[in-house]
C-alpha cells in the first residue's frame, strides 16, 4: 500500500530526472552534482558538498496530513495485472492528503536558482503522480518560499511546497479457476439388471 515513504520517493524519481534530463552521464541543469533524496540533510555532510560545489535537493513530508474520502466497500476491488494463473486486485481503503516541503540547498544564488526552476517546473507539470503500488496521487502546488538568512555560512536555499493526495490501499492475489470438477447425484444407482439398488447404513 502506498504511504509517505512511497509518496517520497516518487518525487525523488520526478526531481532526479528534472535534475538530469539526459541522463546522470550528462550535465545537471545545474551544471555541478545534484543529489537527490528523501528526508533532512546530514548537517556535516551538506556543509561538505556546498563547499564541493555540490547541490542538494531534500524531501521531506510536513507534519499532519487531512483524510478526504474513506472507502471500505467489498466491491471497489479492481484487477490491476493479470498473467493468465495468477492476477493482483487492488482496493482504495482511505485517501489523504498530505505537504511535501522540496529544497534546493546550495553554495549560492547561481547554483541554487537554476536547479530550482527546473525542479518547480517539472513538478508543476505533473498532476498526477504514479506509485510503487500501481494507485496514484495528485498533485497541487502550495507555495514556496526563499531563504539567504544562512548566505554567511554559505547556505542558499528554496523551499518548494507541494500537496499529494494518494490512497491507502489494499492488494490481494487472485486465481485463475483452470479446471472445474462437477459431481451429480441422480439418486439410487441401476444395478446390472436395472433394478434399483439402495445402500442403508
Amino acid at each position: 500500500m502506498a504511504d509517505i515513504t512511497e509518496v517520497a520517493q516518487a518525487l525523488v524519481d520526478v526531481l532526479a530526472q528534472a535534475a538530469y534530463p539526459n541522463g546522470t552521464a550528462q550535465p545537471s541543469v545545474g551544471n555541478c552534482p545534484i543529489l537527490v533524496y528523501q528526508g533532512w540533510p546530514i548537517p556535516q555532510q551538506l556543509e561538505a558538498d556546498l563547499q564541493a560545489g555540490k547541490v542538494h535537493i531534500s524531501v521531506f513530508p510536513r507534519p499532519g496530513d487531512r483524510v478526504t474520502a474513506v472507502m471500505t466497500g467489498d466491491s471497489d476491488w479492481q484487477e490491476q495485472s493479470n498473467n493468465g494463473v495468477q492476477g493482483v486486485s487492488i482496493r482504495e481503503i482511505r485517501r489523504q492528503t498530505r505537504t511535501f516541503q522540496i529544497t534546493v540547498w546550495a553554495s549560492c544564488f547561481d547554483r541554487r536558482d537554476p536547479v530550482a526552476k527546473a525542479i518547480d517546473s517539472a513538478l508543476a507539470a505533473v498532476t498526477r503522480l504514479t506509485l510503487a503500488d500501481g494507485s496514484q496521487g495528485v498533485m497541487t502546488y502550495v507555495n514556496s518560499t526563499q531563504d539567504d538568512d544562512q548566505q554567511k555560512q554559505g547556505i542558499y536555499r528554496r523551499d518548494l511546497f507541494y500537496s499529494v493526495n494518494y490512497a491507502t490501499t489494499q492488494t490481494e492475489a487472485d486465481y485463475a479457476v483452470t479446471h472445474t470438477q462437477i459431481n451429480i447425484s441422480v439418486g439410487p444407482t441401476l444395478d446390472a439388471q436395472g433394478s434399483s439398488t439402495t445402500i442403508i447404513t
